[in-house]
């Protein structure tokens, strides 16, 4: 008797930790729709300014180091000129990994309530569990300009097209 009874409060103690559980996911995802609203609008022009910084600064910094005369100051503006395509890329680096860090974030809420032993609990904890589990049927996703999907393989695609850009603008100066 006493065991269903002890059954019953740690059943009850499962439902309101997965409640809370929801509570703070429900929270969470105002948070996230609340810096999306904030901070989307810088993210989709540093995505723009980013890419056309890194293109044209390393473009000029290998121009310098190209120039015949191979003097002191072309040099040291070539060697600015490519710490500072550094930092860019180290900024926005750490935009796209902090984005998919908060995508594989989501992702392992919903595997961890799989992985949990969901099939010995009751009805009502099972419903809830499912009504948890729609929820978290798309990850949580940062988007540049609402269609885009911020993560690491974009930022990749990003430098490559970087510099490709800076290939085409070295051949054009090239062919001048």
């Amino acid at each position: 008797m006493q065991n269903h009874i002890f059954d019953d409060r740690l059943k009850n103690l499962e439902e309101g930790r997965l409640k809370k559980g929801i509570d703070d996911y429900n929270v969470l995802w105002r948070h996230l729709n609340n810096i999306k609203s904030i901070f989307m609008q810088w993210a989709n022009f540093s995505v723009l300014g980013g890419m056309t910084t890194i293109t044209m600064m390393t473009f000029a910094a290998l121009t310098e180091f190209l120039k015949s005369d191979k003097s002191g100051k072309a040099i040291t503006q070539g060697v600015v000129f490519l710490s500072y395509v550094m930092s860019a890329v180290l900024v926005m680096f750490t935009f796209y990994y902090s984005a998919t860090l908060l995508q594989e974030s989501s992702e392992d809420i919903r595997f961890a309530l799989w992985n949990h032993d969901w099939i010995k609990t009751g009805f009502r904890h099972k419903k809830l569990l499912k009504m948890f589990l729609l929820r978290l049927n798309s990850p949580i996703r940062m988007k540049t300009f609402q269609f885009r999907p911020i993560h690491l393989e974009r930022f990749s695609n990003f430098i490559a097209n970087s510099f490709s850009y800076i290939t085409f603008l070295l051949q054009l100066a090239r062919a001048k």
